[in-house]
């Protein structure tokens, strides 16, 4: 989606969940339908929490994630910032509505 940004520093992370049951005491037939551990591996500016790229062990989860992130950063006006993430990193000009964000998938 984004492509030559200019990014001083960038911080990477993970955050640890799951579904159901964590992977080592979900059962083959827990783990066929969906549970387990899932991760999601974020890049965020390191001023800024924005810039995310989600990962999820399930792909089934890979939307939602997504979609999470896009609002966070393009959908919603942060208190502190009094803009949106990406706007204040220069990859908007303006606050996105849910029907760019739901046009953006099809």
């Amino acid at each position: 989606m984004f492509r030559n940004l200019r990014l001083n520093r960038i911080q990477c992370d993970e955050i640890w969940a799951f579904c159901g049951a964590n992977e080592k005491n979900a059962s083959l037939e827990q783990k066929s339908r969906g549970w387990g551990d899932t991760w999601t591996w974020t890049a965020p500016d390191a001023q800024f929490t924005l810039l995310t790229n989600a990962f999820s062990k399930k792909v089934e989860n890979h939307d939602a994630v997504a979609l999470h992130f896009i609002h966070y950063n393009f959908c919603r006006i942060h208190s502190t910032l009094r803009v949106t993430p990406a706007m204040v990193a220069g990859i908007a000009d303006h606050v996105l509505s849910l029907d760019e964000v739901i046009s953006l998938t099809e």
